[in-house]
């Protein structure tokens, strides 16, 4: 709605004549990834031509779908039950001011907020249910238990970077960074403002890698991100709870 709404007054304002000046642009949304991305500050160096910009991106890794879940946790299940288990280590790290439930009451204490207050009530159930157990089948089963409310959290991940990007045209800055990594990643990222509002739109991409390493076969070249002003920020997403990780 939002972008609807900018495109229907920019339709209706006259047309800009001069280039926009890129200083800072807030989130925009990803049409590609659950994320979003935001120049913090623009400096200029050497020329207006040459920028280099500070910029914060925000992903969000949903659960997986309820029939791959239910795989995971079948295979989490299968993994705990081939695991050793002696009851007597788990009832010691049940007892005493070093315990999991000792940790998680002195979290408690100190947590205002409802929500992350009733995570860690969760938390603490769970681990009371596994300090229960008096047989190794037990323990096996808490644990699939726990993995599985941790497999169903939105996972949140802020990521900081800088670039230095030169201007290619009136409105439009580019960084080319590489090669870089075990992989010898070429990454090309692409700054372009609108000429009528100076909203943003920016595409990363992987240009090029060495995909012969074992630990680059996975990567994905010549596939963009792109995110941009007119792209929906809401999302639809079936998490149990929020976690913010590094």
């Amino acid at each position: 709605m939002h972008a609807i709404l900018v495109a229907a007054l920019l339709a209706a304002a006259p047309p800009r004549t001069k280039p926009c000046d890129l200083y800072s642009f807030a989130y925009i949304s990803s049409y590609t990834e659950n994320s979003a991305l935001t120049a913090e500050r623009c400096r200029q160096v050497k020329d207006p031509n040459h920028l280099h910009c500070t910029f914060v991106e925000l992903n969000l890794t949903p659960p997986p779908p309820d029939e791959e879940l239910k795989s995971k946790v079948e295979r989490d299940r299968a993994e705990w039950r081939n695991a050793t288990i002696n009851p007597a280590d788990y009832v010691k790290a049940c007892k005493g001011p070093e315990s999991q439930e000792s940790w998680i009451k002195a979290q408690l204490a100190l947590t205002k907020p409802e929500a992350k207050r009733r995570i860690l009530e969760r938390s603490l159930a769970s681990w009371r249910q596994l300090c229960a157990c008096q047989t190794a089948d037990c323990i096996r089963e808490a644990m699939v238990k726990e993995a599985e409310l941790d497999r169903r959290m939105c996972k949140v991940r802020f990521q900081k970077y800088e670039l230095d990007l030169k201007r290619t045209a009136p409105n439009r800055w580019v960084s080319t960074s590489g090669p870089s990594g075990i992989c010898d990643s070429v990454e090309v990222t692409t700054v372009e403002l609108d000429p009528e509002s100076c909203l943003a739109t920016v595409t990363w991409v992987r240009a090029s890698a060495n995909l012969g390493d074992q630990f680059c076969q996975g990567l994905q070249v010549n596939v963009p991100t792109v995110w941009s002003w007119k792209s929906e920020g809401k999302m639809a997403v079936k998490c149990d709870a929020v976690q913010f990780t590094p």
